[in-house]
């Protein structure tokens, strides 16, 4: 897992302080910024999108998409442990079948 300081140095290399709807789409996989803006309108964002007056479109700030991108990184991994505990508990409770008589 990468550390939060690294992953924001990455984005802030390639982005700045601040990160367009392309970018935002690119690094968040998001299809199209079509999409990106549907999620935006339905209030479905990970993170807390900046407009500025007088200028068209939205973005975000470099550091909360690094805590975001983090935070999912964590999100996956306690997942898929919790998966691996389900699986071993659930291979314990079956009866082994080369022991049956």
């Amino acid at each position: 897992m990468q550390k939060l300081s690294d992953l924001h140095a990455l984005l802030w290399a390639d982005y700045g302080p601040l990160m367009d709807a392309k970018a935002l789409c690119k690094v968040l996989c998001y299809p199209s910024v079509i999409a990106l803006n549907t999620a935006r309108v339905r209030g479905r964002l990970p993170f807390s999108p900046v407009t500025f007056r007088n200028r068209r479109g939205f973005f975000a700030l470099t550091k909360e998409i690094a805590e975001v991108l983090e935070r999912l990184e964590v999100e996956r991994t306690v997942d898929a442990l919790a998966q691996g505990e389900q699986l071993t508990v659930a291979r314990q409770e079956q009866p082994n079948a080369a022991c049956a008589n």
